[in-house]
This record gives structure tokens, sequence and C-alpha cells, in this order.
């Protein structure tokens, strides 16, 4: 078991929530789950960022994949069976300030308090240089509208209006995920912003609509 993440208000401990084979398993390593690797990889190379530091590296493929491409990539998790760089919790991070050029830190958020969350989101800021790839889970509902015809791609969606968030339980694994309790897009852009984020984009792809992409700076 890994150094416990302690919050001095409500004295939460994170733990490792999976077992070591859980990154390899088929049930999770779909078509989705790489286009997700995908927008990652095409974020970085395109910010031209010579560093990284990866918050959750998952089976790794995001960080090899970078560190083929040249780049200095440095994994960091609490999970030491996922053979991290660094092991350590995202709240406390043992990494200097400014250090690294980009940041990745996909759906690895939900895994603690959303209290402890927003904590994390200022500690990424500040050992940040440039820029940022975040991603979290969403659960809103939608209408969509997705049309390919020659030379003109056709891609619309709307929120579904009278959707009511349903209370979120912790599931074993997630603490929170957009569009249920208390947490929705608007509330998480405002912590990003209260953490010191500006936010360049967003995406939420319907290739993989379960992950909402947030591009900072």
């Amino acid at each position: 078991m890994s150094e416990d993440v302690r919050d001095g208000q409500d004295g939460f401990r994170a733990r490792v929530q999976v077992d070591e084979g859980f990154y390899h398993a088929a049930a999770y390593a779909t078509p989705e789950r790489f286009y997700s690797y995908g927008v990652q990889i095409q974020a970085v190379l395109r910010s031209g960022a010579a560093s990284v530091l990866e918050v959750g590296p998952g089976a790794g493929v995001v960080s090899r994949f970078l560190r083929d491409a040249g780049l200095r990539v440095v994994s960091l998790d609490l999970d030491p069976a996922t053979r991290p760089e660094v092991v350590a919790d995202m709240i406390h991070l043992p990494v200097a300030s400014d250090a690294v050029d980009a940041l990745l830190c996909c759906q690895v958020l939900e895994h603690v308090p959303y209290t402890l969350a927003e904590k994390a989101l200022a500690e990424l800021r500040r050992v940040t240089r440039g820029s940022a790839v975040v991603s979290v889970p969403d659960v809103t509902p939608y209408y969509y509208l997705d049309m390919a015809i020659p030379k003109l791609r056709i891609s619309r969606r709307w929120s579904v209006p009278w959707h009511r968030p349903r209370p979120m339980t912790f599931d074993g694994q997630h603490h929170w995920s957009l569009g249920v309790g208390h947490v929705d897009g608007e509330r998480f852009r405002a912590s990003l912003a209260e953490a010191g984020w500006t936010v360049a984009g967003e995406l939420r792809p319907s290739a993989n609509d379960y992950h909402r992409f947030f591009f900072l700076e």
C-alpha cells in the first residue's frame, strides 16, 4: 500500500483503488480509451513542450509514446505497481514549481473528493509553466448530430434541458463526475480559474463522450 493522502479537515485517506492488472484488462483497453490517449498525445505534441509530467499514467501508453517522440516524461502515481518515476499523491507533489512545460492529468481527479480535487488543481498549476490537458468523467445527457459528407463535417450537440443531476455516491473508485451530484461544468470551470488556470478549449468527443477534456494554460 502506498502513502495515504490525508486532508486536515475531513480526514480522508486516498488508497490504491484497483489491482495491478486492471489497466491491461480487455474491459479497460477499449477503442474509446485509445481515442482519448490520442487526444492527449496530439495536444502535447502541438504544444511544443519538451518536458511533461503525467499524473496517473495507467498502463503507460501515453508516456511511452511521448518518450519515443523525444520528450522528457516523468510519471507520477499513488500506486507503485504502475511503475511511475515518482510515487506520491497529487495533493502534495514533490516537484519544484514551474518544473515542466506540460502536464497531463486525465481521469484522475475524480478519484478523490471534490474539495481535494480543487487542492490538486492548484498544486498541478504550481508545477506547470506551460499548458495542461485535464480530463474528467462527464455523464451529462445530451442530443447530438454527427454527419460527414464529402468535404463537409457537421457535428452539433445540445444539452437535455430538463436534466436534474442525481445524487453522487462513491462507487469504489469515483467520488464525483460532471453531471451528477453537486458538480457540473460551470463549477469545474470556476475551480480551474480559482486554481490559476485559463481554459483555452474544451472537448467532449463523440468517440468517447464519457471523457470531457479541458485544455489549459
